[in-house]
């Protein structure tokens, strides 16, 4: 089990405050920042307060979403610019626009299978749609040509030790320049589920939150608080079944009734 920890852990939900970041799969290196209109993620040793971007994540249908800047009307957008490290010569990059952009999740470190709900501390990618094209996106990272992994982070948790609840960008700041740091999103991860780390590349669904072996299967939470690998096919066949039988219930008491009204 993972020694070394510094992140939060668990599902994020609408409207939620958060802050963007780079790292590992249990750790926090840096957070997405702004700088006369530029957008560049920072090493947490090279970070300054009022430069951290804080953005309010809303979910859209068909597991898309928005980030919008707090306490603004403007989002996180795309603009595609030249480079020369990349292998088709242009990369997506993200930037501040006047408009909605709206995202996908295109890889995750914690399941194969799109979920309703981003998950604290996971690393993804992200896609969106420019042109009628799949594009992936791309974020500047302390002046490399650009970094595709990033982690999503809510301005609100609860304490490991206490489990008392957090909030505010500085608080979250102080936490995550901490040796060992480990939040839960919700008060129940924190009560009863200690024991969560992300999964590594080596790792399967268990121990841990992150691949399940069969690509329909999904990492969730038991009636006992462990993680396993659950079906995310829908058995439909005995709804079914109770609608058809409650239908003819219905037509024969009709049919009853109308016998005993015409007598």
């Amino acid at each position: 089990m993972t020694t070394d920890v510094v992140n939060i852990y668990g599902q994020i939900d609408n409207l939620s405050e958060v802050v963007l970041g780079i790292g590992n799969y249990n750790n926090v290196f840096g957070l997405l920042t702004l700088e006369e209109d530029n957008l560049s993620m920072k090493l947490l040793s090279e970070l300054l307060i009022p430069n951290i971007v804080e953005l309010i994540l809303e979910y859209s249908s068909e597991h898309l979403f928005t980030l919008a800047i707090k306490n603004t009307d403007k989002y996180i957008g795309v603009k595609s610019e030249t480079s020369l490290n990349h292998v088709n010569g242009k990369v997506l990059y993200t930037c501040i626009s006047d408009t909605k952009t709206y995202f996908s999740i295109n890889y995750s470190s914690i399941d194969r299978v799109s979920r309703s709900n981003i998950f604290s501390g996971a690393l993804y990618s992200l896609f969106t749609i420019v042109d009628g094209i799949k594009s992936y996106v791309s974020w500047k990272f302390n002046g490399l040509p650009y970094s595709d992994l990033i982690l999503f982070l809510p301005l609100s948790w609860y304490g490991h030790d206490t489990c008392e609840n957090k909030t505010g960008l500085i608080t979250l700041v102080e936490n995550l320049n901490q040796l060992r740091f480990k939040g839960y999103t919700n008060e129940q991860w924190c009560k009863n589920i200690k024991h969560v780390i992300h999964c590594n590349d080596e790792q399967r669904c268990g121990n841990c939150l992150g691949y399940c072996d069969d690509d329909l299967h999904i990492c969730k939470l038991d009636d006992n608080n462990n993680f396993i690998c659950e079906s995310t096919i829908i058995n439909t066949t005995n709804d079914q079944t109770n609608y058809t039988w409650l239908a003819v219930l219905l037509t024969i008491i009709i049919i009853l009734f109308l016998w005993w009204a015409l007598s």
